[in-house]
């Protein structure tokens, strides 16, 4: 487990902050709420951390793991809702369920995950091929294509097709990577357990 020190505490702060504040610019009712629950996982999860290497714990690990990237995604994910429509506590506990059944699904179903690992890593099947296609090829080109009519289409408060695209995409990026923590998990893909003598 690597070690913890005052430099890479304060790297993973600055970092984590640009994030969280990338889209800090936006105005929503929930906004500032959002931005302070986001920090307040941020400083939990480097306290996990330093919990996780001083009692080498791979479970304070795994949830280091959780709270250092997927809420600052979740979070872009409320904001652009809250922008485009308004948040409701519907949305919320749903799009949760599917964040929470994200991570679950590696240790519940442990051969549609290996199904999709693959196919996302290197697909085999006709399907995945073409997904992985249209992801390499049609996706650079939608993102500016996409870019190119935001900055054309007026105020970005009412641009409503651009907000659900991106409210779309961060929950895409959400699931993904509750789901590959939890399959590195169980898989060791990221030296969870990189001790002998590290506590389960």
């Amino acid at each position: 487990m690597n070690k913890v020190t005052f430099k890479s505490a304060a790297l993973y702060v600055f970092s984590s902050s640009i994030l969280i504040l990338l889209f800090g610019w936006l105005r929503s009712p929930f906004a500032l709420a959002l931005n302070c629950i986001a920090f307040s996982l941020m400083l939990i999860s480097l306290l996990c951390s330093i919990m996780a290497f001083y009692r080498k714990s791979t479970k304070l690990r795994l949830i280091t793991a959780y709270l250092a990237m997927t809420p600052i995604f979740y979070i872009w994910t409320l904001k652009m809702w809250d922008i485009a429509v308004g948040l409701s506590w519907s949305f919320v506990l749903i799009s949760l369920a599917g964040v929470i059944y994200a991570a679950l699904l590696p240790e519940l179903n442990r051969k549609l995950s290996d199904i999709i690992y693959r196919e996302q890593m290197s697909p085999t099947t006709k399907i995945g091929r073409w997904v992985y296609r249209i992801l390499l090829f049609v996706g650079p080109i939608a993102v500016i294509a996409g870019g190119l009519i935001g900055l054309n289409s007026g105020d970005f408060y009412h641009n409503k097709p651009m907000l659900f695209a991106l409210d779309f995409l961060f929950y895409l990026i959400t699931l993904t990577v509750s789901f590959f923590t939890t399959y590195s998990y169980l898989h060791g893909n990221m030296e969870w357990k990189t001790r002998k003598n590290s506590k389960g």
